[in-house]
C-alpha cells in the first residue's frame, strides 16, 4: 500500500455508504485490542459523515476506506475533540494516522472556531 494512493478529505453525504464498514471495523478493533472503544452505530456515523464532522481516508485505487476519525463537540461547541481515529489494518505503518489527525484538527478549527 502507498500513502500516495490515499485521499484524505472532510467527509460528506457521498461517503455514507462506508458507514457500515467503519462501524464494523471500530467494533473489531476494540475486540482485538481488548479496549473500551465504544461501538458506533451506522446511523451515528452517517450523521457525522453527512454533517461533515468526520475525516475519511479513501484508497483511490480500490475505492475502500483506509482510515477515519470524527469530531465531537459539547457544551454548545465550546469544546471539540477528534474521536474514533483508526486506520484499517492493511494501511497501518504508513503514517496515515498522523495525516488524518492533522486534517481532523484543521476540520475542528474550521467547523467549530473558537469564540
Amino acid at each position: 500500500m502507498k500513502l500516495s494512493n490515499i485521499e484524505i478529505v472532510i467527509a460528506n453525504s457521498t461517503h455514507c455508504h462506508f458507514a457500515e464498514t467503519i462501524s464494523r471495523q471500530i467494533e473489531e478493533s476494540a475486540k482485538q485490542r481488548k479496549t473500551g472503544i465504544a461501538k458506533r452505530s451506522v446511523n451515528y456515523l452517517q450523521d457525522k459523515l453527512r454533517t461533515q464532522h468526520a475525516v475519511i481516508a479513501i484508497d483511490q485505487l480500490l475505492n475502500t476506506v483506509a482510515g477515519f476519525c470524527y469530531i465531537e463537540s459539547w457544551q454548545d461547541k465550546r469544546y471539540v475533540s477528534n474521536s474514533g481515529l483508526f486506520v484499517f489494518p492493511p494501511y497501518r505503518n504508513l503514517g496515515l494516522s498522523k495525516v488524518i489527525k492533522k486534517q481532523g484538527i484543521r476540520t475542528c478549527e474550521n467547523l467549530l472556531p473558537r469564540g
